[in-house]
């Protein structure tokens, strides 16, 4: 059995005149939203063996953020560039290189590409608020056995 976190960041600055969209931060707000999730996320007693995040700041803002709540080392966070302007292929690469070891993991990401993430692993339409969270879970013998709706989401939280 292997279950899947996504996340997407939280709420984030509006694009500014000489900043990049990969710049963009999080606000008071989407600290606030990520907190509430990873409390969640805690409470649930969720226990991701590794964390992946999108390289830009407000995905790894909102990972650290996570990290924070799990009690798992921020040091340990790693950073996937080919999840920022990605595919749905790139977070599936993710999936399919995570360490047979481990039978949980969470992945930051941005949509609408995690949304579509979703819909690939389940066949189930969802699209995340900022902060979102989808729990999936595969009965798949190791993780490059999971492929298109091989999941089921089997929690959704939200801040």
């Amino acid at each position: 059995m292997k279950k899947v976190i996504l996340v997407r960041h939280g709420q984030a600055e509006d694009l500014q005149l000489g900043k990049t969209d990969f710049d963009r931060r999080l606000t008071d707000l989407g600290k606030l939203e990520v907190v509430r999730v990873g409390r969640q996320l805690f409470d649930e007693k969720l226990d991701p063996k590794t964390l992946i995040t999108s390289h830009a700041i407000r995905a790894v803002a909102t990972a650290k953020i996570i990290a924070l709540s799990l009690e798992f080392l921020e040091s340990k966070i790693e950073i996937n560039k080919g999840l920022y302007n990605g595919t749905y292929s790139d977070y599936l690469l993710s999936i399919h290189e995570t360490d047979e070891k481990l039978d949980t993991i969470l992945i930051v990401g941005h949509n609408p590409v995690i949304s579509q993430t979703v819909t690939y692993l389940t066949a189930a339409q969802y699209v995340f608020p900022t902060a979102g969270i989808v729990i999936i879970q595969f009965d798949v013998p190791n993780w490059k056995s999971i492929s298109t709706g091989a999941g089921t989401i089997i929690d959704i939280l939200a801040p």
